[in-house]
């Protein structure tokens, strides 16, 4: 499956939250990276590059959002009020203790997405 994000476009996203960019290498070599994965393996590539590795100045939270509902939608992946706090909460640990193994935010995604 093809990621249907560019870095730019999420640079865009992240300009609305006032954020500048500090590094995005890690986005951009998420982006590669997520090349022929699944959505829930794409998810988790762009919450550890956007979440753990802080490419903007304010709103990385914000920004990895709505990149996922963009990645979510895209694959016409259903969601509900549920699902989004769940995913919020799911975020917030992600960031707040800096979980970088990928196969953890992997079950993370997939507990906010499906509830498994």
């Amino acid at each position: 499956m093809k990621l249907n994000i560019t870095s730019e476009e999420i640079m865009e996203i992240n300009k609305v939250f006032k954020g500048t960019i500090r590094n995005d290498a890690e986005v951009e070599t998420s982006i590669y990276r997520c090349e022929g994965r699944n959505i829930i393996t794409q998810v988790a590539l762009m919450w550890r590059a956007i979440l753990v590795g802080h490419p903007y100045s304010d709103g990385n939270k914000r920004t990895a959002f709505v990149v996922t509902m963009k990645l979510l939608k895209d694959t016409k992946t259903s969601v509900n009020r549920n699902i989004i706090e769940v995913m919020l909460n799911q975020m917030t640990k992600v960031a707040k203790e800096n979980i970088d193994e990928l196969s953890k935010i992997e079950r993370m995604v997939r507990y906010a997405i499906e509830g498994r």
